[in-house]
């Protein structure tokens, strides 16, 4: 089925600044410093004098979902990564909504297993690679950023004894058409891509409001994609606020002060898609002698046109 053309977002470069806008969001409440693990995405900040600091675990029993799980044959993907200080942003990095969104892939291998895959705003590839290792038939990855595309060219091809079907990698920006030759068959195929999945890629309504909702619908719609799982990190605006953390209850709905999250739900809803969440992965809270360390939410979704 031929996609439909659709209004050109900013130039996709833009994404990097607006996921550092998102990732070093400033605390609301309390002026504190965070710091942060890029390896294991674990947060550190001081901890203040006084306050009764409950049903917080020991610093040193921390467990972080920071990695991606083995595949079911055991084998572990070997990812490159560029670093948030080199030319690929953050982009080429692997975050913990990817491991949440492998953890779901393992979970539904069913659905995985044969299928043909398109992950959008793939960065490294884990989540699409992974797929490959699960026995997807077909994994097409797309990234929107010039510099991630040798990136995810040569995790494809570090990974090949691991994915068990074809992999393609193409630039796609959100809200445009795919800049590569689309798999043959695809034209005129209803339901070609039985899944679409992504990985942090909400965040690029801080740069561009509408682009993803606009690509998912275009997909959903049109029949190209059967089904659209992503995941999502959620960085609350509230996630240093030391009366926030000192209370460590669970937010009330699953969206709750979580800006990003709140856009992309408005513009989704603008273009008759309909989120529901699936999975939450709570983060953790750990107390040491002089700091609290913490990780974020995780969760995972299904986008359905409903027009």
């Amino acid at each position: 089925m031929r996609l439909p053309p659709l209004r050109a977002p900013p130039p996709c470069g833009a994404r990097a600044l607006a996921l550092a806008a998102a990732v070093m969001v400033a605390p609301p409440h309390r002026s504190f410093e965070p710091d942060i693990d890029w390896a294991t995405g674990v947060w550190t900040l001081p901890l203040p004098e006084g306050g009764e600091w409950k049903r917080m675990m020991p610093l040193s029993a921390l467990e972080v979902a920071a990695g991606l799980p083995r595949l079911p044959s055991g084998g572990v993907l070997r990812l490159e990564e560029m670093g948030v200080s080199d030319k690929g942003g953050f982009g080429g990095t692997v975050w913990r909504a990817a491991g949440a969104l492998c953890r779901w892939q393992l979970a539904s291998v069913e659905t995985i297993r044969g299928a043909r895959i398109l992950e959008l705003g793939a960065g490294t590839g884990a989540s699409g690679l992974f797929a490959a290792g699960l026995g997807a038939r077909q994994v097409v990855l797309t990234d929107g950023e010039d510099n991630l595309l040798p990136l995810l060219q040569k995790n494809a091809k570090h990974n090949e004894e691991l994915c068990l079907g074809d992999v393609v990698v193409g630039q796609w920006c959100f809200g445009e058409l795919p800049r590569f030759p689309l798999p043959e068959g695809l034209e005129g195929a209803n339901n070609y891509f039985e899944l679409v999945i992504g990985s942090d890629i909400t965040y690029s309504v801080k740069y561009n409001r509408n682009g993803l909702a606009q690509t998912l619908q275009q997909l959903l719609q049109s029949g190209t994609a059967k089904r659209c799982i992503l995941s999502h990190e959620h960085r609350r605006s509230d996630m240093f606020d030391m009366e926030t953390i000192a209370r460590n209850t669970l937010p009330s709905t699953w969206d709750e002060n979580d800006d990003a999250l709140g856009i992309f739900l408005a513009s989704a809803a603008e273009h008759n898609l309909l989120v529901t969440p699936l999975v939450t992965e709570w983060g953790m809270r750990a107390k040491g002698t002089n700091r609290i360390a913490l990780t974020t939410d995780l969760s995972i979704f299904e986008v359905t046109y409903i027009g």
